[in-house]
């Protein structure tokens, strides 16, 4: 095993590690053609150098002909006797035969990864490898300081083109042409990390004989103003991926981030990329021919950087649609301004957009307006993740911003989820300090996921209880609008109980879900009153369908009240809830759970409730029937866990 000891300048196993890449040959003439992005993570790898011998190397030689040269075999080590056969074996086919160097000739015996097979060795450096990928591929850059070990070292790694396949860019070309050279006629992936004169560069002699072999390009940073208003790749057959960030730094933006018109476009024309699979473009947007976009899969849409919108509605729409095998669409950022909404949508209001049937994740970030106006026209299958995100609002707009991001209600069956999501959690800054959520899943295993999420004002204090009150109360009125005819199963409420009146858990939320099976309330607020929920559920609601007055959730199984104030009351309501069920021939419930938090410096309101719940609650309220009073200082850890761990979304 070679073992490194960082420092002071050490020698283990015929290795030295100084302070200095040591220059030797044709690897420091390498090394100078990067630009020293890469200097500071391979500061260690590039200590590591050989000792002062210049003809050092790993080389597989005939034991006895290594050994006869030196003091024979009597002064040899134990560990290392000399061959029985005075016949010297050939060196075998996969390794390099050299004549012994004067660092082996003054030594001992030779470390075993001096005889070590090309091909062992080939696998080992790609298995060390730093950076993430599949196979033996890695960022060009790593492949440098191991060139300087040795010169067996250089040229086996020159000689490998699978290790030249991922090559990072700096400022010059000339370290792209050594690679592309390298890496003789494998497919190979390029990152041109610092900014480049795009045209230029994808022209340049260079390039311009293996744009044939180009599978992933990506430029991390494009000055917008070297674009008159629209920049286009050349033809290349293998390009699978493309990832193009325009920077708008320039002065030639108007008031510091847009511009003028419609900004840089980016062109895709029919038969330039006809295999490419994934498609990022930031601070610039898509015009495509809708051939062009058929084998997109992924496609993420970023920063837009016009002052007027690019595309009408139906535009956008329509060229979304062409994408027929995308699989995941990401609008992120600003990418929704180059839209114009359309005012007040209905029923004819343009085309709406069926989506690849392959899509099965659709992110969308922007404005409420821009949202909704998008959502109005298209049509998401209820299989597809569904995740919808905006910017910080004000309080009274945060309230109100879940259900406004939807389509208007006569437009809301174009999105499946709303309909046949059977699991809904509504959250109130609660399980993540300073955002209100929404999420609705379909039945355990199946696909099919949408989630809201409103940052508000005010950071991790979410403005105050107050505004939490607010945001909680809206969330809950705006459920059964939200998702009209959704058979229920599970409903977790997580926010401030003490919020939520008798009559807006009954008539506002849970009266509509008469489906409901598995209900969790959970205080926010950590020490709220949880009676109106019982006293909601021992009420009685018209069943229209049956011409009757039943009990309210009438199937309820499964019951858990979290994080609420422990009190007599609380027991005293649940008794009679349970009571009031069974006089309306509700279904029993199957497990009743208490999480409760007391408050210790008032014992007197709950140092009784343990007895009163064994003796009037525990024999009679269910099979399964739990009380759990939080420990100060002790339970902390679970007390503020969410409780997404028994019940996923």
């Amino acid at each position: 095993m070679l073992r490194l000891k960082l420092g002071a300048r050490t020698a283990v196993h015929g290795f030295e590690l100084s302070g200095s890449l040591r220059r030797c040959g044709s690897s420091n003439t390498m090394a100078a053609l990067w630009d020293g992005r890469y200097s500071e993570p391979f500061r260690i790898l590039a200590a590591l150098r050989p000792p002062s011998h210049p003809t050092f190397s790993l080389v597989a030689l005939p034991h006895k002909k290594m050994y006869r040269d030196r003091q024979g075999p009597a002064s040899m080590s134990k560990k290392h006797p000399a061959p029985r056969s005075s016949t010297t074996t050939p060196p075998r086919a996969h390794t390099l035969a050299r004549a012994p160097s004067a660092y082996h000739l003054s030594h001992g015996p030779p470390h075993p990864i001096v005889l070590m097979p090309n091909r062992v060795l080939v696998k080992i450096l790609a298995a060390v490898n730093p950076v993430p990928g599949t196979g033996m591929a890695s960022w060009s850059p790593y492949w440098l300081p191991l060139m300087a070990v040795c010169q067996h070292w250089r040229k086996l790694i020159e000689n490998t083109p699978d290790f030249w396949q991922k090559i990072s860019v700096g400022l010059g070309l000339q370290w792209l042409e050594l690679c592309l050279e390298h890496s003789q006629r494998s497919l190979v992936q390029v990152t041109f990390w610092s900014p480049v004169p795009f045209n230029a560069t994808m022209n340049s002699t260079v390039l311009r004989s293996h744009w044939h072999r180009i599978e992933y390009l990506r430029f991390k940073a494009l000055d917008c103003a070297q674009f008159d208003s629209s920049m286009m790749v050349p033809e290349m057959p293998e390009l699978r991926t493309l990832i193009a960030n325009v920077k708008h730094t320039s002065h030639s933006i108007c008031d510091g981030s847009r511009h003028d018109g419609t900004g840089v476009m980016f062109s895709l024309p029919h038969g330039t990329l006809p295999h490419l699979k994934a498609l990022t473009l930031e601070g610039t947007s898509l015009v495509a021919d809708h051939v062009a976009l058929s084998s997109l899969r992924l496609l993420y849409l970023g920063k837009y950087a016009g002052a007027r919108p690019l595309y009408t509605t139906a535009q956008f729409v329509t060229m979304l649609s062409s994408c027929t095998s995308l699989e995941r669409l990401t609008i992120a950022k600003t990418a929704l301004h180059a839209i114009t909404v359309v005012p007040n949508p209905s029923d004819d209001a343009g085309p709406v957009a069926h989506l690849s049937p392959r899509l099965r994740d659709l992110n969308i970030h922007g404005s409420v307006e821009h949202i909704s106006n998008l959502l109005s026209h298209i049509h998401v299958p209820a299989h597809v993740d569904l995740v919808l995100s905006t910017e910080e609002l004000t309080e009274e707009r945060a309230a109100a911003a879940p259900a406004n991001m939807l389509p208007p209600t006569r437009l809301r069956r174009n999105l499946g989820i709303l309909r046949s999501a059977t699991r809904l959690k509504v959250d109130s800054c609660h399980d993540e300090v300073g955002v209100i959520k929404v999420i609705a899943t379909r039945k355990l295993g199946s696909s099919g996921r949408f989630e809201i999420s409103v940052p508000v004002p005010g950071g991790k204090n979410g403005n105050g209880s107050q505004a939490r009150r607010m945001y909680y109360r809206a969330l809950l009125r705006a459920a059964p609008d939200m998702f009209p005819d959704a058979q229920l199963d599970t409903l977790v409420c997580a926010g401030d109980i003490d919020a939520i009146s008798e009559s807006e858990w009954r008539d506002g939320l849970l009266a509509h879900y008469p489906t409901l099976r598995t209900l969790v309330v959970d205080d926010g607020e950590y020490g709220g009153d949880a009676t109106p929920v019982f006293k909601a559920l021992g009420s009685t609601v018209a069943q229209l369908q049956l011409g009757a007055i039943g009990a309210l959730c009438p199937v309820l199984e499964y019951l858990w009240i979290r994080n609420a104030e422990p009190t007599v009351k609380l027991m005293e309501d649940a008794r009679t809830c349970l009571s009031r069920r069974e006089y309306h021939q509700a279904a029993p419930l199957k497990r009743l759970r208490f999480e409760l938090n007391p408050d210790y410096e008032r014992p007197e309101h709950w140092q009784t409730v343990p007895d009163y719940f064994k003796s009037c609650l525990s024999k009679r309220s269910a099979p399964k029937c739990e009380l759990r009073l939080w420990r100060r200082d002790v339970d902390d850890a679970e007390m503020f866990l969410d409780t997404s761990t028994e019940m996923p979304f």
